[in-house]
């Protein structure tokens, strides 16, 4: 007795062409089922990527604003005679950003850490 097993694999969206015949084979019309649902997936993929790209610049933003005005904020304090809060406020702030900065790039931050 002779036993002969074969396994295959694709990757990805869509499979190769010969299978998706055979879909096609099977019910007309399923190739195209199978093509539609590739280009809805890939549709919400870019879609997710943008949402997330606009919330990171928006975060950005905020994490700017903040600091810019805890800096000013500082300045203004030591402007008016309040030398120790001001320095600490504008100090601190600027001491975070820089650890920020530091460990941001040690640990490989980023949007292209997480694809």
């Amino acid at each position: 007795m002779v036993v002969r097993q074969s396994k295959s694999q694709f990757v990805g969206p869509l499979p190769p062409p010969h299978i998706l015949e055979n879909y096609e084979n099977i019910k007309q019309g399923f190739a195209e089922r199978i093509f539609s649902m590739a280009e809805k997936e890939q549709y919400h993929r870019h879609e997710r990527r943008k949402a997330r790209a606009a919330a990171e610049a928006r975060g950005q933003y905020f994490a700017f604003s903040i600091c810019l005005l805890a800096i000013v904020g500082g300045m203004v304090l030591v402007w008016f005679d309040h030398d120790v809060p001001g320095t600490i406020l504008g100090g601190s702030t600027i001491g975070w950003l820089a650890y920020v900065f530091i460990t941001g790039s040690r640990k490989g931050g980023g949007k292209n850490a997480r694809e």
